[in-house]
């Protein structure tokens, strides 16, 4: 989490998507290895606590209120303010993409007056990727896990 809000924080290298008329702004930052952050910058008809109750408490009905998401599990509660979830996305229009599948980790924190919600992609070995599906990994993790299996390969032959 402290990671995240370092990226939000830092001013530099923050480039405007798209701005509203109403005030909303997407910005976009490049960081290293050719990820892409976003952040929305806007003024919503809602206190922390309706936000926090529908963004993380009923997760699982965001499929009622965003057409891109087929439906949303909550597969695990690592502690009061952590999950582990599963996410999957509205078919598109032909399919051409294919809908995809994440597993995330999901985290809220309360500072202050302030609220945080944040997550990242993970994997389990108890629920491999399913199919039909195309599962979203973390790049990084994707290249630790290619060094390694490399790695490992490489001692396989040492041996």
């Amino acid at each position: 989490m402290r990671k995240a809000l370092d990226i939000l924080e830092d001013k530099d290298g923050w480039k405007i998507e798209t701005a509203e008329k109403n005030g909303d702004v997407i910005c976009s930052k490049v960081m290293s290895g050719a990820r892409k952050v976003f952040r929305l910058e806007a003024v919503l008809e809602a206190s922390v606590e309706e936000l926090y109750d529908i963004l993380f408490v009923k997760m699982e009905e965001m499929h009622q209120w965003n057409p891109s998401i087929q439906y949303i599990k909550v597969l695990k509660h690592v502690g009061p303010e952590t999950m582990i979830t599963r996410e999957v996305s509205a078919q598109t229009a032909g399919n051409l993409i294919g809908q995809r599948d994440f597993l995330s980790v999901r985290h809220s924190f309360k500072h202050k007056s302030c609220t945080y919600l944040g997550g990242a992609a993970t994997q389990l070995e108890s629920f491999p990727p399913q199919k039909g599906f195309v599962r979203y990994r973390n790049r990084k993790r994707q290249r630790e896990e290619t060094i390694r299996s490399s790695t490992e390969s490489l001692n396989l032959r040492d041996n």
